[in-house]
């Protein structure tokens, strides 16, 4: 039975591309009812993260479960919503 302690849990995450290791072991738990912020450097991972996270990108290791859904490795569809990073300029200011 799959562990509903957290509503996300992700472990050991590996991202690799041609030449680029961009996520190594990379973990994230959440339980219900926290909010969470990824934070970091450019190029640190917080959007392959998400990606992998949303199924854009699939991990090349690893496990992420949602709410007891393993997402990566059975195929099964989550409800889960995700904002995407976006910059305030001045042509798009409101």
């Amino acid at each position: 039975m799959a562990n509903t302690e957290y509503l996300l849990q992700m472990k050991n995450i590996v991202k690799t591309f041609p030449g680029v290791r961009a996520l190594d072991g990379a973990a994230i738990t959440v339980k219900p009812g926290e909010v969470v912020a990824l934070c970091g450097e450019n190029g640190a991972g917080k959007s392959t993260t998400m990606n992998i996270l949303t199924g854009y990108l699939s991990s090349t290791e690893g496990t992420a479960v949602i709410n007891g859904t393993d997402i990566l490795n059975n195929g099964d569809l989550v409800e889960f919503g995700s904002y995407p990073q976006t910059e305030i300029t001045d042509s798009n200011k409101s």
